[in-house]
């Protein structure tokens, strides 16, 4: 096949209401009884190269008053520069509120699985990802079935209720996982966050750690 477009080819999409052609693909006519697949990877965010502000603070993704246990932090001791390698997750009971940590744009929701399990269950995990105005994005997961209480393209507030909490995905026990990511090359990277953990301290969360939303 030709393209109209030199490939590879890095594109940026603007948000729009109306579908964009990004390339033109067209068969060489000696080869129109062959199969031709072409691949794509994509990326939320505002690909300008510059890396997030880490100074922002989150307010912890449930309810004021309402407890949780850090079952994983963000990395083994992140005050100490080690990589952030992997999100945070909470132990929550099903059907808890899951509460926006940061104002934002709706933009995916998945909600359709009710299975969980070991490692090959990793593509039946329920999310919500909200789009932050610095360009970043949190993925927030594990919701229970049909446990969406907003829809994409919806604008949210810090604090409000986004979902309900479940036990889907690569999980055995209900819990809610969170992380901010941002578009970097060639994969998107975490971000460092901070949380409100009482109305004076703002934290690093570490594994094991008691946490209330003040």
């Amino acid at each position: 096949m030709t393209s109209d477009i030199v490939l590879p080819a890095k594109i940026v999409v603007f948000p729009s209401q109306k579908p964009r052609v990004i390339a033109h693909f067209t068969p060489q006519e000696q080869y129109l009884t062959r199969t031709y697949k072409y691949w794509y990877d994509a990326q939320l965010g505002i690909c300008n190269g510059k890396k997030p502000d880490t100074t922002f603070v989150y307010r912890l993704p449930f309810q004021t008053g309402t407890t949780s246990i850090v079952l994983q932090a963000a990395a083994a001791d992140s005050t100490q520069g080690k990589p952030w390698s992997r999100g945070v997750i909470f132990g929550l009971p099903e059907n808890t509120p899951v509460c926006a940590a940061r104002a934002g744009i709706v933009t995916d929701i998945r909600q359709g699985s009710n299975k969980s399990g070991g490692r090959g269950r990793l593509p039946d995990t329920n999310m919500i990802v909200v789009f932050h105005d610095d360009g970043t994005y949190a993925v927030y997961t594990h919701f229970r079935q049909n446990g969406a209480a907003v829809y994409e393209g919806q604008r949210v507030n810090q604090g409000d209720v986004l979902g309900f909490s479940g036990k889907t995905g690569w999980v055995r026990q209900p819990c809610l996982g969170f992380n901010v990511q941002y578009s970097a090359q060639p994969h998107p990277r975490l971000v460092p966050t901070l949380f409100q953990t009482d109305n004076t301290q703002v934290h690093y969360l570490k594994t094991g750690q008691t946490v209330t939303t003040p």
